[in-house]
């Protein structure tokens, strides 16, 4: 769909897979200017985790997203500058990625996360293939409830653009994260963990708003506010709180647990 070559990594664990079925798999994606290269700083907190007997073992995969001057937002953007990026993701990148490495086909034990840009992402495409996803670790998800403030740069690289502007209004209350999760199927049960730091201006206000917003629409989710910015101080702890919580007792196919702050 892109007609390009999507730069990624993968990490299969040591440990062997269970009666052959093949790992769960988290997806991970970067945020706003960084690469998929900065996502290996979550693996050695995921891999850690496990070595503690937290959470199961996963392969676990960085997907690159330089388009629209890596600010795509993992939207599906119409402006000149933007490709279908949450189409082709869905589409193309994870199913071939997911062809090449031993993981189960299965949405219960299949989970997208990343930080800021990338948590939205992740949330994106969760709720956009509920039949996919089960989980989204969201670190300082750069989600709006309303329109983005005016120096966000969700303003300015297109992704909710259209033929002629690099922002338009209508179309991001037509696809934004609100609408997404007030049209969330209840029938496909989705545990999401938000973390944030209490110095996170909008962020801390922004992700109690999406916490509320997501218990409202029947998904399991969970909220830790830490020290700190919008920054690793935040996103390194809040990843060892929410990893292993998004996989306690109960999978994604089960009914929604009591959301936890």
């Amino acid at each position: 769909m892109l007609g390009e070559r999507v730069a990624c990594w993968a990490s299969v664990p040591d440990a062997p897979a269970d009666a052959d079925s093949g790992y769960p798999v988290l997806h991970l994606l970067h945020g706003r200017g960084s690469g998929y290269a900065h996502t290996l700083r979550l693996l050695e907190r995921i891999r850690a985790a496990e070595a503690a007997g937290r959470v199961p073992p996963h392969v676990v995969t960085g997907i690159d997203a330089p388009w629209s001057d890596r600010a795509g937002w993992y939207a599906d953007s119409v402006h000149p500058r933007g490709r279908p990026v949450a189409t082709a993701l869905l589409d193309d990148v994870l199913p071939a990625l997911e062809a090449a490495l031993p993981v189960r086909a299965d949405r219960r034990t299949r989970a997208v996360g990343g930080w800021s840009m990338g948590a939205a992402g992740a949330l994106r495409l969760a709720l956009l293939r509920p039949r996919a996803f089960s989980r989204v670790l969201a670190l300082s998800p750069a989600v709006y409830e309303a329109l983005p403030p005016p120096g966000s740069n969700i303003r300015v690289f297109g992704a909710f653009g259209d033929a002629t502007t690099a922002f338009d209004e209508a179309r991001w209350r037509r696809v934004n994260h609100a609408v997404l999760i007030a049209a969330r199927d209840r029938r496909w049960p989705l545990r999401v963990a938000v973390a944030v730091g209490d110095a996170e201006v909008p962020g801390l206000r922004e992700a109690r708003a999406l916490h509320r917003a997501l218990a409202d629409r029947g998904a399991d989710s969970g909220l830790r506010v830490l020290p700190g910015g919008h920054d690793w101080t935040v996103w390194r702890p809040g990843c060892d709180w929410a990893w292993p919580w998004l996989w306690r007792t109960g999978c994604g196919d089960s009914p929604p647990m009591k959301n936890s702050d």
